[in-house]
C-alpha cells in the first residue's frame, strides 16, 4: 500500500494521509489499512464492493498496458468518471 500511496502522489494525488501512507514502512498491516482507509475517504473516494475494486484495478492495468509515454496526471479522479 505505501507504494500504491507513492503513485498516486506521483500521479497527481494529494492528501495528508495519503503523504503518510506513502511514507509507512508496511510493518503493521493494521495501521497501513487504517491509513488506507483514511486517505481514501480524504480524496472523496467512494466505499466500493470486493468486485467493484476489482473491475476498477483490471481496468487501471489495462489502461496502463496499452498507453505509452509518460503518465500524465488525471484532472479528475478515476471514480469520478472521464
Amino acid at each position: 500500500m505505501p507504494a500504491c500511496a507513492t503513485e498516486a502522489l506521483i500521479d497527481g494525488y494529494d492528501s495528508p494521509l495519503l503523504g503518510e501512507l506513502a511514507g509507512m514502512d508496511g510493518g503493521d498491516a493494521r495501521d497501513v489499512r487504517d491509513a488506507f482507509t483514511a486517505a481514501l475517504d480524504e480524496l472523496g473516494a467512494p466505499t466500493l464492493t470486493e468486485d467493484e475494486a476489482l473491475w476498477e484495478m483490471s481496468r487501471a492495468w489495462a489502461r496502463r498496458a496499452t498507453t505509452r509515454g509518460p503518465r500524465a496526471p488525471r484532472a479528475t479522479p478515476p471514480w469520478r468518471g472521464p
